[in-house]
Protein backbone atom coordinates (compact mmCIF):
# COMPACT_ATOMS: atom_id res chain seq x y z
CA UNK A 1 0.00 0.00 0.00
CA UNK A 2 3.03 2.65 0.96
CA UNK A 3 4.05 1.70 -2.23
CA UNK A 4 0.76 2.39 -4.24
CA UNK A 5 0.53 5.67 -2.37
CA UNK A 6 4.24 6.65 -3.66
CA UNK A 7 3.63 5.86 -7.32
CA UNK A 8 0.01 8.36 -7.39
CA UNK A 9 0.68 10.53 -9.86
CA UNK A 10 -0.76 14.06 -8.37
CA UNK A 11 -3.28 15.50 -10.37
CA UNK A 12 -2.22 18.86 -12.48
CA UNK A 13 -3.35 21.85 -12.11
CA UNK A 14 -5.19 23.81 -14.96
CA UNK A 15 -4.00 25.98 -17.35
CA UNK A 16 -4.52 29.45 -16.38
CA UNK A 17 -3.88 31.93 -19.40
CA UNK A 18 -3.23 35.30 -18.76
CA UNK A 19 -5.16 37.98 -19.87
CA UNK A 20 -4.34 39.47 -23.29
CA UNK A 21 -3.38 42.80 -23.26
CA UNK A 22 -5.13 45.56 -25.16
CA UNK A 23 -3.33 48.28 -27.21
CA UNK A 24 -4.24 51.78 -25.45
CA UNK A 25 -1.94 54.42 -24.15
CA UNK A 26 -0.18 53.60 -21.45
CA UNK A 27 0.31 55.62 -18.15
CA UNK A 28 2.51 55.07 -15.31
CA UNK A 29 0.62 53.24 -12.32
CA UNK A 30 3.47 52.86 -9.95
CA UNK A 31 1.41 55.85 -7.67
CA UNK A 32 -1.76 54.67 -7.79
CA UNK A 33 -3.55 55.78 -4.10
CA UNK A 34 -6.90 53.77 -3.61
CA UNK A 35 -9.12 55.81 -1.66
CA UNK A 36 -12.71 55.64 -3.96
CA UNK A 37 -14.68 53.10 -3.96
CA UNK A 38 -18.17 53.38 -6.04
CA UNK A 39 -20.34 49.99 -5.53
CA UNK A 40 -22.09 50.49 -8.86
CA UNK A 41 -23.62 46.75 -7.87
CA UNK A 42 -24.06 46.70 -4.34
CA UNK A 43 -23.96 42.47 -4.85
CA UNK A 44 -21.22 43.01 -7.47
CA UNK A 45 -18.87 40.27 -7.89
CA UNK A 46 -16.13 41.93 -10.03
CA UNK A 47 -14.28 44.61 -8.44
CA UNK A 48 -12.75 46.65 -11.72
CA UNK A 49 -9.57 49.06 -10.61
CA UNK A 50 -8.62 51.96 -12.38
CA UNK A 51 -6.50 54.99 -12.16
CA UNK A 52 -7.39 59.25 -13.29
CA UNK A 53 -4.54 60.33 -14.78
CA UNK A 54 -5.23 64.12 -13.16
CA UNK A 55 -5.02 63.12 -9.84
CA UNK A 56 -3.55 59.38 -9.91
CA UNK A 57 -6.05 57.97 -7.30
CA UNK A 58 -7.67 54.53 -8.00
CA UNK A 59 -11.12 54.24 -8.13
CA UNK A 60 -12.61 50.58 -7.70
CA UNK A 61 -15.93 49.69 -9.15
CA UNK A 62 -18.29 46.92 -7.83
CA UNK A 63 -20.06 45.31 -10.93
CA UNK A 64 -21.82 42.78 -12.12
CA UNK A 65 -20.04 39.83 -14.11
CA UNK A 66 -23.69 38.82 -15.71
CA UNK A 67 -24.07 43.01 -17.04
CA UNK A 68 -20.21 42.72 -18.26
CA UNK A 69 -20.43 39.39 -20.10
CA UNK A 70 -24.17 40.49 -21.84
CA UNK A 71 -22.68 44.54 -22.72
CA UNK A 72 -18.71 43.25 -24.03
CA UNK A 73 -17.20 40.26 -25.73
CA UNK A 74 -14.25 41.37 -24.22
CA UNK A 75 -14.92 40.88 -20.80
CA UNK A 76 -16.64 37.79 -21.80
CA UNK A 77 -13.68 35.93 -22.85
CA UNK A 78 -11.61 37.66 -19.99
CA UNK A 79 -13.92 35.66 -17.83
CA UNK A 80 -13.83 32.53 -19.21
CA UNK A 81 -12.48 29.78 -16.67
CA UNK A 82 -9.33 29.38 -19.27
CA UNK A 83 -8.35 33.18 -17.83
CA UNK A 84 -6.96 34.22 -15.09
CA UNK A 85 -9.90 36.60 -13.65
CA UNK A 86 -12.38 33.79 -14.81
CA UNK A 87 -10.60 30.96 -13.08
CA UNK A 88 -10.74 33.68 -9.90
CA UNK A 89 -14.46 34.17 -10.43
CA UNK A 90 -15.22 30.84 -10.48
CA UNK A 91 -12.84 29.40 -7.29
CA UNK A 92 -13.63 32.41 -5.50
CA UNK A 93 -16.90 34.00 -6.51
CA UNK A 94 -15.52 36.83 -7.38
CA UNK A 95 -12.42 38.60 -9.00
CA UNK A 96 -10.53 41.85 -8.74
CA UNK A 97 -9.30 43.19 -12.37
CA UNK A 98 -6.75 46.14 -12.50
CA UNK A 99 -7.26 48.04 -15.61
CA UNK A 100 -4.20 49.83 -16.05
CA UNK A 101 -4.35 51.88 -19.37
CA UNK A 102 -8.24 53.30 -18.32
CA UNK A 103 -8.97 56.92 -17.17
CA UNK A 104 -11.54 55.72 -13.72
CA UNK A 105 -13.97 58.92 -14.50
CA UNK A 106 -14.58 57.77 -18.07
CA UNK A 107 -15.10 54.28 -16.81
CA UNK A 108 -17.44 55.41 -14.30
CA UNK A 109 -19.57 57.05 -16.62
CA UNK A 110 -19.64 53.56 -18.49
CA UNK A 111 -19.99 51.53 -16.28
CA UNK A 112 -23.27 53.21 -14.63
CA UNK A 113 -25.31 52.99 -18.12
CA UNK A 114 -24.53 49.37 -18.59
CA UNK A 115 -26.20 49.16 -15.17
CA UNK A 116 -28.87 51.13 -15.95
CA UNK A 117 -28.32 53.82 -13.67
CA UNK A 118 -28.03 56.51 -16.52
CA UNK A 119 -25.65 58.86 -17.53
CA UNK A 120 -23.33 59.64 -14.49
CA UNK A 121 -19.53 61.76 -14.16
CA UNK A 122 -20.34 63.40 -17.89
CA UNK A 123 -22.08 67.05 -16.69
CA UNK A 124 -19.66 68.80 -19.99
CA UNK A 125 -18.55 66.57 -23.14
CA UNK A 126 -15.93 68.21 -25.51
CA UNK A 127 -14.51 66.87 -28.24
CA UNK A 128 -11.43 64.95 -26.86
CA UNK A 129 -13.15 63.39 -24.09
CA UNK A 130 -15.55 62.09 -26.69
CA UNK A 131 -13.13 60.55 -27.89
CA UNK A 132 -11.01 58.76 -25.25
CA UNK A 133 -14.77 57.43 -24.17
CA UNK A 134 -14.77 56.33 -27.90
CA UNK A 135 -11.05 54.52 -27.42
CA UNK A 136 -12.44 53.10 -24.07
CA UNK A 137 -15.99 51.61 -25.46
CA UNK A 138 -13.76 50.09 -29.00
CA UNK A 139 -10.81 48.44 -26.32
CA UNK A 140 -13.93 46.37 -24.83
CA UNK A 141 -16.26 46.51 -27.96
CA UNK A 142 -19.15 48.16 -25.95
CA UNK A 143 -20.49 50.25 -29.13
CA UNK A 144 -23.38 47.93 -29.31
CA UNK A 145 -24.21 47.75 -25.93
CA UNK A 146 -24.31 51.52 -25.54
CA UNK A 147 -26.71 52.11 -28.45
CA UNK A 148 -28.08 55.55 -28.50
CA UNK A 149 -25.82 56.78 -25.81
CA UNK A 150 -23.64 57.14 -28.07
CA UNK A 151 -25.79 59.79 -30.69
CA UNK A 152 -26.37 61.83 -26.78
CA UNK A 153 -22.62 62.02 -26.45
CA UNK A 154 -21.77 63.37 -30.26
CA UNK A 155 -24.66 65.87 -29.88
CA UNK A 156 -23.20 67.37 -27.01
CA UNK A 157 -19.85 67.46 -27.79
CA UNK A 158 -20.32 68.86 -31.36
CA UNK A 159 -21.43 71.91 -29.82
CA UNK A 160 -17.68 72.66 -28.36
CA UNK A 161 -15.85 72.81 -31.42
CA UNK A 162 -13.97 75.39 -31.88
CA UNK A 163 -10.24 74.54 -33.04
CA UNK A 164 -8.85 71.90 -36.14
CA UNK A 165 -7.97 69.76 -33.22
CA UNK A 166 -11.29 69.23 -32.42
CA UNK A 167 -12.07 68.28 -35.47
CA UNK A 168 -9.44 66.06 -35.30
CA UNK A 169 -10.98 64.00 -31.91
CA UNK A 170 -14.80 64.73 -33.66
CA UNK A 171 -13.38 62.07 -36.56
CA UNK A 172 -11.30 59.97 -33.99
CA UNK A 173 -14.13 59.09 -31.87
CA UNK A 174 -16.34 58.47 -35.13
CA UNK A 175 -13.76 56.24 -36.00
CA UNK A 176 -13.63 54.38 -33.35
CA UNK A 177 -17.65 53.91 -32.53
CA UNK A 178 -17.70 53.00 -36.18
CA UNK A 179 -20.15 55.65 -36.93
CA UNK A 180 -19.95 55.94 -41.09
CA UNK A 181 -22.41 58.60 -41.47
CA UNK A 182 -21.46 60.48 -38.67
CA UNK A 183 -17.88 60.02 -39.88
CA UNK A 184 -18.70 61.15 -43.49
CA UNK A 185 -20.64 64.29 -42.26
CA UNK A 186 -17.86 65.40 -39.75
CA UNK A 187 -15.15 65.36 -42.57
CA UNK A 188 -17.28 67.38 -44.56
CA UNK A 189 -17.40 69.70 -41.69
CA UNK A 190 -13.63 69.65 -41.37
CA UNK A 191 -12.43 69.69 -44.46
CA UNK A 192 -14.83 72.85 -44.85
CA UNK A 193 -14.00 74.64 -42.07
CA UNK A 194 -10.16 73.74 -41.25
CA UNK A 195 -7.70 76.21 -42.97
CA UNK A 196 -5.17 74.38 -45.27
CA UNK A 197 -2.08 73.85 -43.32
CA UNK A 198 -3.82 72.93 -40.09
CA UNK A 199 -3.92 68.49 -40.12
CA UNK A 200 -0.47 69.00 -39.90
CA UNK A 201 -0.07 69.65 -35.94
CA UNK A 202 -2.66 66.37 -35.84
CA UNK A 203 0.44 64.46 -36.22
CA UNK A 204 1.74 65.74 -33.17
CA UNK A 205 -1.07 64.91 -31.03
CA UNK A 206 -0.39 61.37 -29.28
CA UNK A 207 -4.22 61.00 -29.49
CA UNK A 208 -4.92 61.56 -33.26
CA UNK A 209 -1.92 59.31 -34.12
CA UNK A 210 -4.52 56.54 -32.89
CA UNK A 211 -6.71 57.32 -36.10
CA UNK A 212 -5.10 56.05 -39.67
CA UNK A 213 -2.52 59.00 -41.89
CA UNK A 214 -4.96 58.11 -44.33
CA UNK A 215 -7.27 60.17 -42.58
CA UNK A 216 -4.95 62.86 -42.40
CA UNK A 217 -4.34 62.57 -45.78
CA UNK A 218 -7.53 62.49 -47.10
CA UNK A 219 -8.96 65.48 -45.12
CA UNK A 220 -5.92 67.86 -46.24
CA UNK A 221 -5.99 67.11 -50.20
CA UNK A 222 -9.51 67.66 -49.95
CA UNK A 223 -9.10 71.09 -48.35
CA UNK A 224 -6.62 71.32 -51.13
CA UNK A 225 -8.50 70.67 -53.65
CA UNK A 226 -11.96 72.84 -53.08
CA UNK A 227 -8.98 75.80 -52.52
CA UNK A 228 -7.72 75.23 -55.82
CA UNK A 229 -11.37 74.76 -57.56
CA UNK A 230 -11.89 78.75 -55.86
CA UNK A 231 -8.40 80.28 -57.75
CA UNK A 232 -9.46 78.52 -60.89
CA UNK A 233 -12.51 80.40 -60.46
CA UNK A 234 -10.65 83.25 -59.53
CA UNK A 235 -7.94 83.06 -62.71
CA UNK A 236 -11.45 82.78 -64.96
CA UNK A 237 -12.68 85.76 -63.76
CA UNK A 238 -9.76 87.51 -64.36
CA UNK A 239 -9.43 86.03 -67.85
CA UNK A 240 -12.96 87.07 -68.61
CA UNK A 241 -12.45 90.98 -67.37
CA UNK A 242 -9.27 91.16 -70.03
CA UNK A 243 -10.84 89.76 -72.72
CA UNK A 244 -14.46 92.00 -72.11
CA UNK A 245 -13.66 95.80 -74.54
CA UNK A 246 -16.78 97.15 -74.02
CA UNK A 247 -16.67 100.86 -72.35
CA UNK A 248 -19.35 102.72 -70.06
CA UNK A 249 -20.27 106.12 -68.82
CA UNK A 250 -19.22 106.02 -64.92
CA UNK A 251 -21.04 108.99 -64.84
CA UNK A 252 -17.99 110.41 -62.86
CA UNK A 253 -15.51 112.96 -63.33
CA UNK A 254 -11.74 112.95 -62.05
CA UNK A 255 -9.74 116.20 -61.54
CA UNK A 256 -6.71 115.81 -63.59
CA UNK A 257 -4.39 117.70 -60.68
CA UNK A 258 -5.80 116.09 -57.22
CA UNK A 259 -7.68 112.91 -58.57
CA UNK A 260 -11.20 113.78 -56.66
CA UNK A 261 -13.92 112.06 -58.29
CA UNK A 262 -16.62 114.86 -59.49
CA UNK A 263 -20.34 114.41 -61.07
CA UNK A 264 -20.48 114.64 -64.68
CA UNK A 265 -22.41 118.13 -64.50
CA UNK A 266 -19.36 119.74 -62.92
CA UNK A 267 -16.86 122.21 -64.49
CA UNK A 268 -14.42 122.27 -62.38
CA UNK A 269 -13.10 121.14 -59.28
CA UNK A 270 -13.64 123.85 -56.73
CA UNK A 271 -10.77 122.82 -53.83
CA UNK A 272 -8.11 123.39 -55.84
CA UNK A 273 -9.66 125.51 -58.75
CA UNK A 274 -9.02 123.00 -61.51
CA UNK A 275 -11.55 123.22 -64.64
CA UNK A 276 -9.26 120.73 -66.44
CA UNK A 277 -11.57 117.41 -65.61
CA UNK A 278 -11.14 114.10 -67.10
CA UNK A 279 -14.21 111.87 -67.95
CA UNK A 280 -13.78 108.18 -66.05
CA UNK A 281 -14.46 105.10 -68.28
CA UNK A 282 -15.52 101.78 -66.92
CA UNK A 283 -13.16 100.12 -69.00
CA UNK A 284 -11.84 96.50 -69.06
CA UNK A 285 -8.27 97.92 -67.42
CA UNK A 286 -10.61 99.57 -64.45
CA UNK A 287 -12.67 96.91 -63.81
CA UNK A 288 -9.62 94.49 -63.68
CA UNK A 289 -7.70 96.72 -60.76
CA UNK A 290 -11.42 97.22 -58.95
CA UNK A 291 -11.78 93.18 -59.03
CA UNK A 292 -8.78 92.97 -57.41
CA UNK A 293 -8.81 95.82 -55.12
CA UNK A 294 -11.90 94.15 -53.42
CA UNK A 295 -10.24 90.88 -53.07
CA UNK A 296 -7.21 92.54 -51.35
CA UNK A 297 -9.97 94.18 -49.04
CA UNK A 298 -11.61 91.30 -48.20
CA UNK A 299 -8.23 89.48 -47.50
CA UNK A 300 -8.53 87.19 -51.20
CA UNK A 301 -5.41 88.75 -52.22
CA UNK A 302 -2.94 88.02 -52.25
CA UNK A 303 -4.27 84.59 -53.05
CA UNK A 304 -1.53 82.30 -51.68
CA UNK A 305 -1.54 84.19 -48.32
CA UNK A 306 -5.05 83.59 -48.17
CA UNK A 307 -4.93 80.02 -49.33
CA UNK A 308 -3.14 79.73 -45.97
CA UNK A 309 -4.66 81.29 -43.96
CA UNK A 310 -8.23 80.88 -44.55
CA UNK A 311 -10.97 77.86 -44.82
CA UNK A 312 -12.84 77.02 -47.73
CA UNK A 313 -15.73 78.20 -45.78
CA UNK A 314 -14.28 81.65 -44.83
CA UNK A 315 -12.83 82.38 -48.13
CA UNK A 316 -16.55 81.59 -49.59
CA UNK A 317 -18.03 84.04 -47.14
CA UNK A 318 -15.55 86.74 -47.81
CA UNK A 319 -16.07 86.18 -51.64
CA UNK A 320 -19.56 87.48 -51.05
CA UNK A 321 -19.17 90.09 -48.89
CA UNK A 322 -16.92 91.35 -51.79
CA UNK A 323 -19.62 90.80 -53.94
CA UNK A 324 -22.24 92.86 -51.79
CA UNK A 325 -19.66 95.45 -51.83
CA UNK A 326 -19.93 96.06 -55.64
CA UNK A 327 -22.18 98.65 -55.37
CA UNK A 328 -19.20 101.13 -54.76
CA UNK A 329 -18.26 100.06 -59.00
CA UNK A 330 -20.86 102.62 -60.83
CA UNK A 331 -21.59 102.21 -64.35
CA UNK A 332 -24.42 102.94 -66.59
CA UNK A 333 -23.70 98.88 -67.79
CA UNK A 334 -25.35 98.46 -64.00
CA UNK A 335 -26.43 94.78 -63.78
CA UNK A 336 -24.48 94.29 -67.41
CA UNK A 337 -21.23 95.35 -66.12
CA UNK A 338 -19.03 92.57 -67.35
CA UNK A 339 -17.40 93.13 -63.38
CA UNK A 340 -21.06 92.92 -61.80
CA UNK A 341 -22.02 89.53 -64.04
CA UNK A 342 -18.51 88.03 -63.45
CA UNK A 343 -18.62 88.24 -59.79
CA UNK A 344 -21.83 87.22 -59.51
CA UNK A 345 -20.59 84.13 -61.26
CA UNK A 346 -17.56 83.94 -59.42
CA UNK A 347 -19.37 83.97 -56.00
CA UNK A 348 -22.04 81.69 -57.05
CA UNK A 349 -19.25 79.30 -58.61
CA UNK A 350 -17.55 79.18 -55.07
CA UNK A 351 -20.87 78.19 -53.06
CA UNK A 352 -21.12 75.56 -55.16
CA UNK A 353 -17.69 74.37 -54.47
CA UNK A 354 -18.69 74.81 -50.44
CA UNK A 355 -21.88 72.97 -50.79
CA UNK A 356 -22.02 70.40 -53.66
CA UNK A 357 -18.72 69.48 -54.43
CA UNK A 358 -17.48 68.78 -50.84
CA UNK A 359 -17.99 65.14 -50.10
CA UNK A 360 -15.92 64.07 -47.39
CA UNK A 361 -14.22 60.63 -46.34
CA UNK A 362 -15.57 57.71 -46.20
CA UNK A 363 -15.27 55.39 -43.38
CA UNK A 364 -16.00 51.77 -44.72
CA UNK A 365 -13.12 52.54 -47.47
CA UNK A 366 -10.34 53.54 -45.06
CA UNK A 367 -11.39 50.58 -43.01
CA UNK A 368 -11.67 47.99 -45.96
CA UNK A 369 -8.41 49.05 -47.71
CA UNK A 370 -6.12 51.14 -45.65
CA UNK A 371 -4.23 52.55 -48.90
CA UNK A 372 -7.51 53.56 -50.38
CA UNK A 373 -6.86 57.32 -51.68
CA UNK A 374 -9.32 59.37 -54.16
CA UNK A 375 -8.02 57.57 -57.78
CA UNK A 376 -10.06 54.87 -56.12
CA UNK A 377 -13.69 54.68 -56.12
CA UNK A 378 -16.20 54.52 -53.33
CA UNK A 379 -19.21 52.28 -53.67
CA UNK A 380 -21.12 53.05 -50.19
CA UNK A 381 -22.79 55.87 -51.07
CA UNK A 382 -23.44 58.83 -49.26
Amino acid sequence: MEEDKENIVPKAEPEVTETPEVTAISKDISGWSNNNVQGIDPEGDITLKCCNTEDMVTTSFLVSSHVLRLASPVFKNMLKPNFKEGDQLLMEGKADIKLNDDEASLLSTVLHILHFHGEVGIDSLDAEKLARLAILCDKYDLTKALGSWITVWFQKAEKTIQTPKDYGFMLLAAYRFNESERFREISIRAIKNIPNDSTDDWKNQELLNMMPHSVHYHISNSIRVALGKLVIDLQNVELSLTKSTKLYETGIQLCSKCSRELPNEAKKCHPCSNTVLIRRWCSSEMRIADFFAKLRKYGLWPTPQALVEHSVSEMVSRIKQAQDNLWTHKCVGYSTCPLKVNFEGFTNSSVNVLEHSITGVCLKCIKEDGDWDDSKHCTHGG
